[in-house]
């Protein structure tokens, strides 16, 4: 799992998160609630 920062327009920088697991099957919203209290939004 990586967190890196990228550009956004108007905050001009916003986390964005990666994640590679063999064999991991969750959707991205079960991702976005798992991380809702642990990261920026």
């Amino acid at each position: 799992m990586a967190y890196i920062g990228i550009f956004h327009p108007k905050w001009d920088e916003r986390p964005l998160l990666m994640i590679r697991k063999p064999g991991l099957d969750v959707s991205p919203s079960e991702l976005l609630k798992f991380f809702e209290d642990k990261i920026a939004k």
